[in-house]
């Protein structure tokens, strides 16, 4: 029994675990939703201000570059870029070139990387005059940003005779970035512009991610399609890319989001420990209420079943009783001798006690206290009916506590009491037909209990007269039984007292 219960609770505790996995689910799955949007928003709006910056920051060189230059003012433009403390920083060098791509001047000694970049124009279809080209050159490991003015010829007088413009060769060695931009609130491992050509300039790289190079190449084909700006997610790497407005550039970030999947895989166990927590929780909480609820009620069911059993035993004691002294009245009947019957009837009036208790105990709510008040008031009520009071001209007074409830024992006892006293005064107090009052006091006071029977007779004549008797022996013996004294005085009529702890 106790096997297949165990297995009854663990398969109801599986189905509450199946019952609510869909739920802790979908509250997993709401926390990596919004953790990626937060994450995707960020992204978006960062790109954005960074490509926004480097388009302003590359047109300001091709604003540089607009102005026509031949030998003469090319100097002056240089004195110009030497106070750019910026722009001297990202600057490789600037070339002055003829029609013929040959170097004219240089803002610093032209070495092999301003050979290689002519080269590099000279293999790219020619562009008209005036206009400026942008792209990537890469030499020795090292990728430049490469801008190229086209000469154009432009008119030198009013007689039509033509003068040609110089082209201008722009080399940057490297593009700075603004203090904010480290601010993206996701480890960057690396930032990179790149063209259409898949040559990229790597603007930005993480020292711990010394492998950041080779992780840009798997990047430049996503990178590469459509126009716009892009977020990709796999595993734990964000990769986005922007197109850079009036260049044909994109720039490309890569960063790291083992964070999110941290916080994620965090917030996913807490979830799962806190519902799977509080759903055992909850459910041995429910399931020892209803095991409690049960066994209250079975409890309540079996003490139902002893409640009428005890009831029934009481009511059969009675009956018994009842049916002893039904026996015992007509034996009474059968005989003439008064001493034989007188005999009789006390035997009768004490089986009636007993019998009156369990009368009491069978009517009333409780099976183990028995209220004084009504069971002394039954018992003296069956006194008058038996000997008949009203003919005699005696009375029975009571003054008893109503809320005086006690044991099945002692309240036999304290009846056995009464009767005894009550039935000697009705023998002996009154005689020659002289009526008179029997009071009876049953009283709670201090811790004790008070049990006093007085009549109006005759009293004792003699001390020794009350010291022998069934009725004196079965007093004593009561009043034993409840721990009690026996205080008698016959002065003035008949008293008697009883007094016993609670």
């Amino acid at each position: 029994m106790n096997r297949r219960r165990f297995f009854y609770t663990l398969a109801s505790l599986v189905l509450v675990y199946l019952s609510i996995f869909p739920i802790l689910y979908n509250i997993s799955s709401q926390k990596r939703e919004t953790l990626f949007t937060a994450l995707r928003t960020e992204s978006l709006i960062y790109l954005r201000s960074l490509s926004e910056y480097l388009n302003y920051h590359l047109k300001q060189y091709e604003l540089l570059l607009e102005t026509p230059l031949d030998s003469m003012n090319f100097a002056t433009f240089l004195e110009i870029l030497r106070k750019d403390v910026i722009r001297v920083q990202e600057i490789k060098n600037v070339l002055l070139l003829d029609g013929e791509l040959r170097i004219l001047q240089a803002l610093y000694p032209a070495g092999s990387c301003e050979k290689g970049a002519v080269d590099f124009l000279m293999q790219k279809p020619k562009a008209p005059g005036g206009t400026i080209q942008c792209s990537l050159f890469p030499f020795d490991g090292e990728v430049h940003v490469l801008f190229y003015r086209a000469p154009s010829a432009l008119p030198l007088s009013t007689r039509g005779s033509m003068k040609e413009e110089h082209g201008i060769l722009l080399l940057l060695s490297s593009i700075q970035l603004l203090p904010e931009h480290g601010l993206f609130p996701y480890p960057l491992e690396w930032i990179s512009l790149v063209e259409p050509s898949k040559q990229y300039m790597l603007l930005y790289q993480a020292p711990a991610d010394p492998k950041g190079r080779l992780s840009i190449e798997p990047a430049l084909g996503k990178a590469l399609g459509p126009q716009g700006t892009g977020i990709e997610f796999s595993a734990d790497t964000l990769m986005g890319w922007d197109t850079i407005q009036s260049l044909p550039l994109k720039v490309i970030l890569s960063a790291g989001v083992n964070r999110i999947h941290t916080q994620y895989r965090l917030f996913s166990a807490h979830v799962y420990a806190g519902g799977y927590g509080a759903a055992t929780l909850l459910f041995f909480l429910v399931w020892f209420l209803v095991r409690y609820k049960m066994k209250t009620l079975s409890q309540a069911r079996e003490l139902k079943v002893r409640e009428t059993i005890l009831q029934e035993t009481h009511h059969r004691i009675k009956n018994n009783i009842q049916t002893i002294s039904s026996l015992l009245d007509l034996q009474r009947e059968g005989t003439k001798d008064p001493v034989i019957q007188h005999s009789f009837s006390l035997a009768i009036s004490r089986l009636r006690v007993i019998a009156q208790l369990h009368e009491e105990l069978y009517r009333q709510d409780s099976l183990s206290e028995v209220r004084l008040k009504e069971y002394c008031g039954n018992l003296l009520t069956t006194l008058l009916e038996l000997y008949d009071l009203n003919e005699k001209q005696i009375s029975i007074q009571t003054e008893i506590d109503d809320d005086l409830f006690l044991d099945m024992k002692r309240a036999q006892s304290c009846g056995f009491i009464v009767h005894e006293l009550v039935t000697n005064s009705l023998k002996h107090a009154f005689l020659d037909g002289k009526g008179g009052t029997i009071r009876v006091r049953i009283q709670k006071s201090s811790g004790t209990i008070l049990l006093s029977v007085e009549d109006t007779g005759v009293g004792l004549k003699d001390s020794t007269e009350h010291s022998s008797g069934l009725g004196l022996v079965i007093l004593h013996a009561m009043a034993q039984q409840l721990k009690g004294t026996v205080e008698v005085d016959g002065s003035e009529g008949m008293k008697v007292r009883v007094v016993f702890p609670c």
